[in-house]
């Protein structure tokens, strides 16, 4: 069952979608519809097989994160018609920042690049979101991000386990995704750094394409579980609640189109 953040959101989505099924270009959205509706509320079971409860949520939460990316994604064509893509940068890095998390490593953490990677993760130009409302949940959605990961850093040694499955998903990705692991690891494991979608996007792209391509199991990267599992149910949740707002901020903004 959806967390209350998520079925707020939810239940604005549904209200604003109701309006735009009528209209030509509803036909855009149907597909996001029931893909959100399937992460969303998909519960996933193991009846009879004998599996620790760690080993079974770091799954579970895998490949819910993974729906969750797959109903993102089926709204990228209409960002990109509808004009709300992120501007390509110019420069991606300054002279002397990072082009690894390996590197990062040995710059003490000063190494943010000011520019934003452009890929699917960052396609969104969330500064488009102008709804008031979604504005509020948008914020909300952040925070309890924030605060999960929060929780997780706070217990011993957890920041280096976080850093280490990063790298793993930094080395096993390639081009564009690995500048976006770069400013992702930047935010997650330095909580002094303000948090974009873009961020917790591209850990969730990452574990996607893991989890699709290249055989992510649940020790994949990380040997204590509870750590993987929180992390990827916070990104579970976060790109799902985010997703929902980017459709409701396009249908607002066919609808007033339409008027």
């Amino acid at each position: 069952m959806p967390n209350p953040h998520t079925l707020e959101i939810l239940e604005y989505f549904s209200y604003l979608y109701k309006n735009i099924v009528p209209h030509p270009n509803g036909n855009d959205f149907k597909r996001f519809n029931s893909r959100i509706l399937l992460a969303a509320y998909l519960e996933i079971t193991f009846p009879g097989l004998p599996i620790e409860v760690d080993e079974m949520e770091t799954h579970i939460f895998t490949s819910k994160l993974s729906e969750a990316w797959f109903a993102y994604e089926t709204l990228l064509p209409i960002i990109a018609a509808l004009g709300f893509e992120t501007k390509k940068p110019e420069k991606i890095k300054p002279f002397g920042s990072a082009s690894t998390i390996q590197e990062a490593l040995s710059l003490h953490r000063n190494f943010a690049s000011p520019g934003i990677p452009f890929g699917k993760a960052s396609l969104f130009d969330h500064t488009r979101i102008t709804d008031a409302y979604l504005e509020i949940l948008m914020e909300g959605t952040i925070d309890a991000f924030r605060e999960s990961v929060g929780d997780i850093i706070s217990k011993n040694n957890s920041r280096e386990k976080i850093q280490a499955y990063l790298l793993h998903l930094e080395d096993h990705s390639l081009g564009i995704q690995k500048d976006l692991l770069l400013t992702s690891y930047n935010t997650i494991t330095s909580m002094r750094h303000s948090t974009t979608p873009y961020d917790v996007m591209s850990i969730a792209y990452a574990v996607r394409n893991q989890y699709v391509h290249a055989g992510e199991t649940s020790d994949s990267g990380i040997d204590d579980l509870s750590i993987k599992s929180a992390l990827l149910s916070a990104c579970y949740t976060f790109v799902s609640q985010y997703a929902l707002i980017i459709a409701a901020q396009l249908i607002i903004h066919e609808t007033d189109s339409i008027v």
